[in-house]
């Protein structure tokens, strides 16, 4: 979309709201944090554990090893069903 249509709506989206927000809603709303960050990063979901870590880091290599524009669907899912099995492993 063209930059000057997207600032445009910005504009007449600021208007709306200004129109309609009650000085109430308006206090609330400035009080909200302007960004949250709510997607954990992945390889970081793996905790403290030595063994667990081991298990991303290996998980990480054998993804970042794969050109997923060159996979077919039967390739994809063994791939898929070798990252089940390193886990299956490293998690008895």
């Amino acid at each position: 979309m063209p930059l000057a249509v997207v600032e445009r709506a910005h504009e007449i989206l600021a208007e709306l709201e200004a129109q309609s927000l009650g000085k109430e809603l308006k206090g609330k709303l400035q009080q909200m944090p302007a960004v949250q960050q709510f997607q954990m990063n992945l390889f970081s979901a793996a905790g403290a554990d030595d063994s667990s870590i081991a298990e991303w880091k290996k998980a990480k290599e054998k993804l970042s090893g794969i050109n997923i524009n060159a996979l077919t669907p039967i390739e994809a899912l063994i791939h898929l069903n070798e990252l089940q099995q390193l886990f299956k492993k490293e998690s008895k």
